[in-house]
């Protein structure tokens, strides 16, 4: 018999093991119980796998698809057709530029011509103040407050400001080089000025 506790080998007959020494008495049934080999685990018959049920695949009809495609259109083409935020910035700037010279009503190439003419005062005192004594006479003899200011802006209006308008786009210029230039345009008046009527 084998011994319970080490495992040797020792006489059927043995009351204790000739390796550890144990007590290794027992019975003829319990011994061959004990050193008997345990039966073999019973398999199950192997079995075919069973194949998994799938649904039915759906066949995209072509009425099917075009209704679709007829949903979703409208999104793609409000994608395509965004634009850009900076891009109606830009147009409202270009709206309120082009408005600006219509505030009173008048076409732009008349507001030109109004805001030139508005600059003729001041031209007439850099006049003033290069020829203080030819400018002080003609005040002095007309004795009219402001008659030599009216009479330079009738001056200029009549041979300075062209009467025909030169387009919409040399208006929009010239309106907007005078509301920005306007000392530019100031010293310009008073060299025609100067000019025309010889006080060099």
């Amino acid at each position: 018999m084998f011994c319970q506790y080490c495992g040797n080998s020792n006489p059927d007959d043995a009351s204790f093991c000739s390796a550890c020494g144990k007590n290794i008495a027992w019975t003829a049934g319990a011994a061959v119980s004990r050193v008997a080999p345990a039966p073999a685990a019973q398999t199950a018959p192997a079995t075919a796998p069973q194949p998994i049920a799938s649904e039915p695949v759906h066949v995209v009809s072509a009425a099917e698809e075009r209704l679709v495609r007829s949903i979703l259109a409208p999104e793609a083409k409000k994608d395509r057709w965004k634009l850009p935020n900076w891009l109606g910035v830009a147009a409202g700037i270009a709206i309120i530029v082009m408005l600006i010279p219509h505030k009173d009503g008048t076409s732009v190439c008349d507001a030109a011509h109004n805001e030139v003419a508005q600059q003729v005062p001041f031209a007439v005192e850099i006049l003033a103040a290069r020829h203080p004594l030819t400018v002080g006479v003609v005040r002095a003899v007309t004795k009219e407050s402001g008659f030599v200011d009216k009479l330079a802006g009738i001056y200029v209006q009549s041979e300075m400001i062209p009467q025909e308008n030169p387009g919409q786009a040399s208006c929009y210029l010239a309106y907007y080089t005078v509301m920005f230039q306007k000392d530019r345009v100031r010293a310009s008046i008073a060299d025609w000025l100067e000019a025309k009527v010889n006080l060099k």
